[in-house]
């Protein structure tokens, strides 16, 4: 079970673009839409991907920050691209 939820993990769409921030969030996830875009483009493979922005400088308290928004005003709570990406991540949540 373990190694599915680990697999799964690594599949899930890391790509963020404005289409998945609100309005009220595109300044404060500008720089998470921008590098999951950087990483997309420089890797084929998933777990690159996912290691290129989980590792990138900032990532940690950027992402946490753009998730904390985008659940404060997206209305679409079944659908948190940023949500999965944090938890791909492991980071820490946080309040915005």
């Amino acid at each position: 079970i373990l190694l599915a939820f680990a697999l799964s993990a690594v599949g899930i769409a890391q790509d963020i673009d404005n289409n998945d921030v609100p309005n009220e969030c595109r300044a404060v996830c500008a720089s998470i839409v921008s590098l999951t875009a950087q990483c997309d483009q420089q890797f084929n493979d998933d777990a690159q991907e996912l290691n290129c922005i989980c590792s990138a400088s900032g990532a940690n308290t950027q992402l946490p920050l753009c998730e904390a928004c985008v659940s404060q005003f997206d209305s679409d709570n079944s659908d948190n691209d940023v949500n999965d990406l944090l938890r791909s991540c492991s980071f820490t949540s946080t309040s915005y």
